[in-house]
């Protein structure tokens, strides 16, 4: 199985975003099918997603590769300091009350998803595309990131909060795959990403797609947009040789 993903690595790639596409169109028919919580959708696609990735990254012998380990310069660790910060701003205008089992429920949810997106994205997605050129790989897999973001206009959500969601998302994809290339690590970004979700859903004013965002709320996200892609772009303008390609076993 390497051997195809490293002879046809854009087959692979695209294998994995239809993937998780799948996984949640069919996650969205059985919800509709049977009645169920809209919520159940993203329980059970992610809950099968991080299955599948799990599998996936262990039959590859993957795991140090796509980055679970220790970084060869521990002093990189202090690059993440973006993503956490990003989270920690979630929780700016406080908390809102929140029962404390939905908010386990979530917690687990946050973790599931964070393992999913970064891993397959990340993971999956950036890794075998390196060898066909450093900003080839970071652009590809973080299209297809936004990309993903997308289906929530079939969801009927507002037009100008899906689209400020899809240009967040692409930011976000390119810093975090700036950072995973520069440190050689990924787990860090599993952490932050889970308590992005986890601190936007324990927040007292997050940004939500259901109703149309405010003009701060724009100013805000186009903002951090901005901050995302130029740290990218710094990231990876000044990365060292040897963070460039990722490791082996």
């Amino acid at each position: 199985m390497k051997r195809a993903v490293e002879k046809h690595p854009y087959r692979f790639v695209g294998a994995m975003f239809l993937t998780v596409l799948g996984v949640y169109v069919l996650a969205g028919a059985v919800t509709k099918r049977l009645g169920l919580p809209s919520e159940t959708l993203y329980y059970g696609a992610n809950a099968t997603l991080a299955v599948i990735a799990v599998a996936l990254v262990t039959g590859l012998g993957w795991w140090r590769t796509i980055g679970f380990r220790r970084p060869d310069r521990p002093r990189v660790l202090w690059l993440f300091w973006l993503p956490f910060l990003t989270a920690l701003a979630n929780l700016v205008g406080g908390l809102r009350p929140v029962d404390p089992g939905r908010a386990l429920t979530f917690l687990a949810l946050a973790l599931a998803v964070g393992l999913v997106e970064e891993v397959f994205f990340r993971g999956l997605m950036l890794r075998p595309l390196l060898k066909r050129g450093l900003w080839r790989a970071v652009l590809v897999s973080t299209v297809l990131f936004g990309l993903m973001h997308s289906l929530n206009v079939a969801a009927g959500w507002n037009a100008l909060a899906v689209a400020l969601q899809i240009s967040y998302a692409l930011a976000i994809g390119f810093g975090y795959a700036a950072l995973v290339i520069r440190t050689g690590v990924i787990w860090p970004l599993v952490l932050a990403h889970a308590l992005t979700d986890l601190f936007g859903y324990l927040g007292a004013n997050t940004l939500t797609i259901e109703a149309a965002p405010s003009t701060i709320e724009v100013v805000i996200s186009l903002g951090v947009i901005v901050i995302y892609v130029v740290y990218g772009v710094a990231l990876l303008s000044h990365r060292h040789d040897r963070a460039v390609t990722m490791p082996g076993k």
